[in-house]
């Protein structure tokens, strides 16, 4: 989840720095429609790095199975929702979405939800030691 949450934090910079610069790089009419699946890709980016994050950071110190998993999936559809807009994006080759966004963002956060999954044990020894004590 560590790798999903920098990647859609690497995306994220690259898409504000290409919201900020889209009209330089093409005409009016083609920036504004590039524009709209920039923003959107923007936003699944940042939501991407915040539930990635946010899952790291519990599975890290076991705080709540529960709140982990939600967050390691809410990456994932973020994850998804980019890889499919970037599919949709005028002009768009299968091969670039598929190694620029399916492999970093999607990927490494379904395969970090996948690990999570079995581990709920370990989450309940945790806060049992905690009550314990």
């Amino acid at each position: 989840m560590i790798v999903a949450a920098v990647a859609s934090l690497i995306f994220f910079i690259l898409c504000i720095q290409a919201l900020a610069q889209i009209y330089g790089w093409y005409p009016p009419v083609v920036a504004q429609g590039w524009f709209v699946y920039d923003q959107i890709l923007t936003v699944f980016s940042f939501m991407g790095f915040l539930f990635g994050f946010s899952a790291a950071i519990l599975s890290l110190t076991r705080r709540s199975y529960r709140w982990t998993m939600f967050s390691a999936v809410l990456c994932t559809f973020s994850g998804a929702s980019a890889w499919i807009i970037s599919l949709i994006i005028p002009y768009a080759k299968v091969w670039n979405s598929f190694f620029y966004y399916f492999l970093p963002i999607f990927a490494t956060s379904l395969i970090g939800t996948l690990l999570f999954y079995p581990r709920k044990a370990e989450f309940k020894q945790k806060s049992s030691k905690v009550k314990s004590s």
